[in-house]
């Protein structure tokens, strides 16, 4: 299913909608400066962002890394508020079937599984609960399995030279090896110098005939 929706920045001051403001080294894009259209079904696995050539660093400051995952476009505007809000996600995950063999626990939320025996992540390059649960029968000793949308920066923040930088969207596909519940749905991000990680379009699922292994 293709879900796409279209605010350009000038519509969005139009709407009084707020917009980050930004150091001019983190390279944001100016409001207005083009339409702003994503759908969450990607046949691509990354997308990229042009950035200006950094100034030289100050001794004894490390560079801005970019984030390497398959990444996408922020919703608009680029604010952790618009992030949770995102029309795109809920329906992302309002859509997404429960897969064969498992339970849905919780649905369209924006906090993360938070609890013992994490398992690992993967990133996915579209919102796809089946995938997801074919990662989780792959790992032994998989109960369960988190599938949201996570904003992240678009570089590695730094308190001194760039401490809110543009962000990109991620999903993120976590493999749990104890059952979810919605109580452990506690992570609701964090943050990252002056950037706020936020998560929306959560959902949880578990193995439906789930057996820990023996001590």
């Amino acid at each position: 299913m293709k879900v796409a929706v279209m605010v350009s920045g000038l519509a969005a001051t139009a709407l009084g909608m707020v917009v980050e403001k930004r150091d001019g080294t983190c390279a944001h894009q100016p409001a207005g400066t083009g339409p702003a259209m994503h759908t969450y079904v990607f046949p691509s696995p990354a997308h990229s962002r042009n950035q200006p050539n950094p100034a030289p660093l100050p001794p004894g400051h490390t560079p801005l890394l970019p984030q390497v995952s398959p990444t996408r476009p922020p919703p608009s505007p680029d604010t952790p508020a618009a992030f949770r809000a995102s029309p795109l996600f809920t329906a992302a995950a309002v859509s997404a079937e429960t897969p064969t063999n498992f339970t849905s626990v919780f649905t369209t939320i924006n906090n993360s599984t938070q609890q013992t025996k994490y398992m690992g992540s993967t990133l996915l390059s579209t919102y796809d609960a089946a995938q997801c649960a074919s990662l989780c029968q792959q790992t032994t000793g998989c109960a369960g399995f988190n599938l949201y949308f996570e904003r992240d920066p678009s570089k590695d923040p730094n308190s001194v030279r760039c401490p809110n930088p543009a962000s990109v969207t991620n999903i993120k596909c976590v493999v749990w090896g104890v059952p979810l519940t919605a109580e452990g749905a506690t992570n609701s991000g964090q943050r990252r110098a002056g950037f706020k990680v936020v998560i929306a379009g959560s959902n949880g699922y578990n193995l439906r005939h789930f057996k820990p292994a023996s001590s």
